[in-house]
């Protein structure tokens, strides 16, 4: 679950991308499924006070002036698709560790290479690499697209209801007047998807190395709140009515529990196999020992 958090702290759209292989599909969608619970329990909304209710269809009027049917399709044509679009034409050499890993000569060498020479490997390992590159995101982009259309309802019907809880009567009233003028019409059909225009863009890129710059304040920052608290617990820290306990939640033998919290969850497949080659040579007694050592 922590490597799907991870995936989503890069953000949305990549973390499409990064689940969207066939080993991420059988590997972490358990993961995913219970990441998404949580969120969805996290921001769980507090029902509308009758109040509210009626304030909806007001609410409800406004929102559909703001998001227009078709919206988020329009969102991700301008933005993925020119994101995309820009990022394919610029990837058309591998990088590095791509070239490194397919030949087997170290990272370090082919950084050293020049772009041309870089190209021309490129151009011998996969003729195609730059078109297909630009077809993955195509269509990536027209997937993304899709989901997002199928989102757009929801949103709105949950937008609507925020309205209805942070706008009066009034004001919603006042808001409508506005939204059905030549202006304020412009106005609602542009005010979501010009935080997508390439100006607001730009200027979010800009700050980017702001935020990157921050990180390992915010990382010593969460390293010294915690400092105070205890660490977690290994097996050899567990009193044997712990084991015995832990053991039988999980459904392990002793031999199996002592392993696992001595290697900790398998990264990958081959990970998975040594552990694996590791608990058939092992006793319970030999894993048992070999821990609270």
């Amino acid at each position: 679950m922590k490597r799907c958090f991870a995936k989503l702290a890069a953000g949305p759209t990549l973390a499409l991308v990064l689940l969207a292989s066939p080993i991420a599909a059988q590997d972490e969608k358990t993961e995913m499924d219970e990441m998404v619970s949580v969120m969805q329990q996290a921001f769980a909304a507090a029902p509308l006070t009758p109040e509210e209710e009626a304030r909806l269809p007001a609410a409800s009027e406004a929102v559909a002036s703001v998001m227009p049917d078709g919206i988020y399709a329009r969102m991700m044509k301008d933005v993925m698709g020119g994101m995309f679009g820009a990022l394919a034409d610029q990837l058309d050499t591998m990088p590095s560790y791509e070239i490194a890993g397919k030949l087997n000569v170290p990272p370090g060498q082919v950084e050293e290479y020049d772009q041309a020479i870089r190209k021309e490997i490129t151009d011998l390992i996969d003729p195609a690499f730059s078109q297909r590159g630009k077809l993955s995101m195509e269509a990536m982009t027209a997937s993304l697209t899709d989901v997002m259309a199928e989102m757009e309802p929801g949103v709105r019907s949950s937008l609507a209801r925020a309205y209805a809880q942070r706008f009066t009567a009034e004001q919603l009233a006042d808001i409508n007047a506005f939204f059905v003028t030549p202006t304020g019409a412009v106005y609602a059909s542009e005010s979501v998807l010009v935080f997508t225009d390439p100006q607001a863009m730009a200027g979010s890129m800009k700050a980017l190395p702001k935020v990157m710059d921050a990180m390992p304040i915010m990382i010593a920052s969460m390293a010294e709140a915690t400092a105070e608290l205890p660490p977690e617990r290994g097996f050899a820290d567990l009193s044997e009515g712990e084991r015995a306990r832990l053991a039988e939640l999980l459904g392990l033998s002793m031999e199996e529990l002592a392993l696992g919290m001595e290697l900790g969850a398998p990264e990958d497949d081959n990970q998975y196999e040594d552990y694996q080659d590791t608990e058939e040579d092992m006793t319970e007694e030999d894993a048992v020992e070999e821990v609270t050592e």
